[in-house]
């Protein structure tokens, strides 16, 4: 049994995001919480409130790390002292933001019912915040890739499938399966 009610998963998560935006969308969980909140979020309709979480620049967030620390890496702990004594400074524990990135902006997916990437699952999120997205991955068919950007009121989303591997692009209610290839796709925004 899991730990929350068969059929309570959105109010579980409607919940979440309402606390993630009371708190003004900081991160005020620890190491386990930055590896779930926002997968959590997305799954459940929040990209947006993920997105802003993932983007803010004030300390504790990644954005801050970046745009205010100049790091490169992801250190291990959200405060550290100021002589680096107690933590790495590349821990990749933290860097489920980058597979968020990936599989939720770009949204390159495996199918879990078909392991090994003969059959892909492209899932890209058009957030707000941003005017494209561009993703790749070497997989062990082939370099998979997906790449959005905003034109002139629509969106192009493009994306690269290996040969002898199929996929199903997915984008809200629109789902179209495809072989491998370049395909072309244009949504409105």
């Amino acid at each position: 049994m899991g730990l929350v009610p068969e059929g309570k998963e959105q109010l579980v998560a409607d919940k979440l995001q309402e606390v993630v935006a009371e708190n003004d969308h900081f991160l005020d969980f620890g190491l386990l919480g930055s590896k779930t909140v926002p997968a959590m979020l997305t799954a459940y309709g929040y990209v947006e409130d993920a997105m802003l979480m993932i983007t803010k620049t004030d300390a504790p967030s990644w954005g801050y790390w970046v745009e205010t620390m100049g790091y490169t890496t992801l250190p291990e702990t959200w405060t550290l002292s100021p002589e680096f004594r107690d933590a790495s400074l590349n821990h990749v524990f933290m860097g489920d933001v980058s597979a968020w990135m990936m599989n939720q902006l770009a949204g390159i997916n495996y199918d879990k019912r078909n392991p090994g990437f003969n059959h892909i699952r492209i899932t890209p999120h058009f957030v707000r915040q941003l005017e494209w997205a561009k993703g790749s991955y070497c997989s062990v068919r082939g370099c998979i890739e997906s790449e959005w950007q905003r034109k002139e009121g629509q969106v192009e989303l493009m994306v690269t499938i290996p040969l002898n591997c199929t996929a199903e692009i997915s984008v809200g209610d629109f789902s179209r399966q495809v072989k491998a290839g370049r395909h072309t796709f244009i949504f409105p925004e």
